[in-house]
């Protein structure tokens, strides 16, 4: 690695994360050599402007946690904690000269205003602060890659393992992001970066999935079951994808980022025709129930999503998360008669909220809501909601919904019920915003 610097020096480079400092090597300053202290290398200010250091990938995927350095295939999956020494503050613009045998996919956005006398093959990418704060994973090796163009943004695929079936991956990836369009008529981000990976047989075609925010979205797949037929429709693609229609929540609220995610995970499914309005509801009541069950009288969910990872209370945590995204949307319908939505409140303040590069608490997160919508109606439910020990009360407002649980788990929709306008407004996909139309000369003109 070589970094360079234009400008004032900066006193200090260090990794991500201190587990990445032994595989440093060669670290060095012009013809001065650096050594790490304190978990970061000292440069002389007076010194030259570039450092160069190299890292041990080998030993990093040895003994570094997957989270880390792992291999698949014929690719590294690394960090960029464990390559990316920075400044503390400050952002850095990254040149890649790799071999044309290696691909590379970083998520970070790329530089397009380079002069145009510059064609050397390189590419340069403007690495904001965030990759310094927030996990951020990157790919060098071979594999394939393609792009999926849906609602305005990309969505860069890479299939990191030569046995996964592009059709099928493609036909899954295509079906989960046009689904999470029908929130707001748009994809949520201009580029996202997508890395799957073959896992074991498991019970699911996709067996995990995860967001990583750091420079930009990163999404990373363990595909089971790559058949077309067994891949489009299944709601993990759908669920992390939805991560992308909020800003970065904190850990310690992740009932809101986790629930909102799952809610839109069936929603959007339904506004895509993925399931019928019967199989998505009839989800979010068995949910609902088993989301009851986990439930602790004894603690609420924010105090449940703090301890989340330790007290496995994922089922309680995401629920009552889906709970509360249903209260949400539908107290903004009735409130508003209909002029405001979740769906429209969260794209409202979404870029903005991006461009700031924080991480949210869920109640300041509502307090964005509530200044695109003019009230303090999402305040309100998500103060009610963090302070209610137990599962929030759904019940009687999927009962106005019409919404209505059979003997055998399935459900009936009540169309004559109180809200079912509500509910109906809640089934259709919200259309693309209309873009203004460019003039364009005649053919006819003389």
């Amino acid at each position: 690695m070589k970094a360079c610097f234009t400008g004032k020096l900066p006193q200090s480079l260090r990794p991500g994360a201190a587990s990445c400092v032994p595989f440093i090597e060669n670290a060095r300053q012009g013809q001065q050599a650096l050594v790490v202290h304190k978990g970061r290398l000292t440069l002389d200010g007076a010194g030259d402007a570039c450092v160069h250091y190299d890292v041990d990938v080998d030993r990093a995927i040895r003994e570094a946690s997957s989270s880390v350095a792992a291999r698949e295939a014929q690719t590294a999956l690394l960090s960029t904690d464990l390559w990316l020494w920075h400044p503390r503050d400050r952002r850095v613009r990254l040149e890649v000269d790799a071999p044309s045998a290696v691909h590379v996919a970083l998520p970070f956005a790329e530089v397009t205003e380079r002069p145009m006398d510059v064609d050397d093959g390189r590419v340069v990418y403007d690495v904001p602060t965030t990759s310094y704060r927030w996990r951020s994973t990157s790919a060098f090796g071979a594999f394939r890659s393609f792009a999926v163009d849906v609602g305005r943004g990309m969505v860069d695929v890479h299939l990191l393992h030569p046995d996964l079936d592009e059709k099928g991956v493609r036909a899954w990836m295509e079906a989960a992001a046009s689904s999470v369009t029908t929130v707001a008529g748009r994809f949520p981000r201009r580029r996202v970066q997508v890395f799957v990976r073959k896992a074991a047989l498991g019970g699911e075609p996709v067996v995990f999935g995860m967001v990583a925010r750091g420079g930009g979205p990163v999404a990373t797949f363990f595909v089971a079951d790559d058949d077309k037929q067994a891949l489009v429709g299944e709601w993990v693609g759908v669920h992390e994808l939805a991560h992308l229609l909020t800003p970065y929540i904190q850990r310690q609220d992740a009932w809101m980022s986790e629930g909102v995610a799952t809610w839109y995970q069936n929603i959007a499914r339904m506004r895509s025709g993925l399931l019928s309005k019967e199989e998505c509801w009839a989800k979010m009541v068995d949910g609902f129930a088993r989301g009851r069950r986990a439930a602790s009288s004894a603690s609420t969910v924010q105090q449940a999503s703090a301890r989340m990872h330790e007290t496995f209370a994922y089922t309680y945590v995401y629920w009552a998360g889906t709970a509360a995204a249903l209260l949400l949307d539908v107290q903004a319908r009735v409130q508003s008669n209909g002029a405001w939505s979740l769906d429209r409140a969260s794209d409202a303040v979404l870029d903005d909220a991006v461009a700031a590069q924080k991480r949210l608490t869920a109640k300041r997160y509502a307090e964005l809501l509530d200044q695109a919508a003019g009230t303090d109606m999402f305040v309100d439910e998500v103060v009610r909601v963090e302070r209610t020990q137990g599962f929030p009360d759904v019940q009687q407002v999927l009962w106005k919904l019409g919404v209505h649980e059979k003997h055998d788990g399935t459900v009936w929709l009540d169309d004559k019920a109180e809200w079912a306008w509500v509910r109906h407004a809640i089934e259709r996909p919200v259309a693309a915003p209309a873009t203004p139309k460019q003039k364009t000369a005649s053919t006819t003109s003389r």
